[in-house]
């Protein structure tokens, strides 16, 4: 597995604060994910479900590392990802959240104990999962890139890796018009794999 870490993701002497645009999105975000939250629950999520929304995870282990993936697809290659890693000798207790309730049925399937689904992007709920957890590492799978839960794990010096990342040609135009989000969020991910 190829790592890429340039210069530009060198953060480490980095001062972690937010830029006004992430301020912005950070006083607009609990708004607008609690609508959605609502929305949820009336789209059937169970209070289990709704729960994991606003940080309460389930329990988690020792030496926990937190995987993120949207849906199934995400999922499977997390769960491989996490094979690698034990089979190459690492001890750890595998974490997953996912956006949706296929990936949480997926994982069901696939019988892993630790699962959820993702917090909402706001400062109070990721704070909640992340003192749940204390994960060693984050990883987001492909490009599940969530402003403020990478923000909170920077400032909790938590290495972020973004792995079987990629942004499409057809998406560069939308990124650059949120580059002063994206920008300072890209700067914080601790290694692109």
């Amino acid at each position: 597995m190829d790592v890429c870490a340039p210069a530009a993701f060198d953060h480490a002497a980095e001062p972690v604060s937010l830029n006004f645009l992430e301020r912005v999105y950070s006083a607009l975000a609990p708004g607008i994910f609690r609508l959605a939250l609502v929305s949820s629950r009336l789209g059937g999520t169970s209070a289990e479900q709704a729960e994991s929304r606003v940080g309460v995870m389930p329990p988690g282990g020792p030496r926990l590392l937190w995987f993120h993936g949207a849906s199934v697809g995400e999922l499977m290659a997390a769960s491989a990802l996490v094979r690698l890693l034990r089979g190459s000798g690492f001890q750890f207790t595998a974490a997953f959240t996912t956006t949706n309730r296929a990936g949480l049925e997926y994982l069901s399937r696939a019988g892993e104990r630790v699962a959820a689904l993702v917090p909402f992007d706001v400062a109070q709920w990721l704070k909640r999962a992340l003192d749940a957890w204390s994960p060693k590492a984050l990883f987001l799978i492909e490009t599940e890139l969530w402003p403020r839960m990478i923000f909170e794990a920077s400032v909790r010096q938590i290495p972020v890796f973004a792995v079987s990342a990629r942004i499409y040609s057809r998406d560069v135009a939308r990124y650059r018009l949120v580059k002063p989000i994206v920008h300072p969020m890209l700067r914080r991910i601790s290694a692109v794999l």
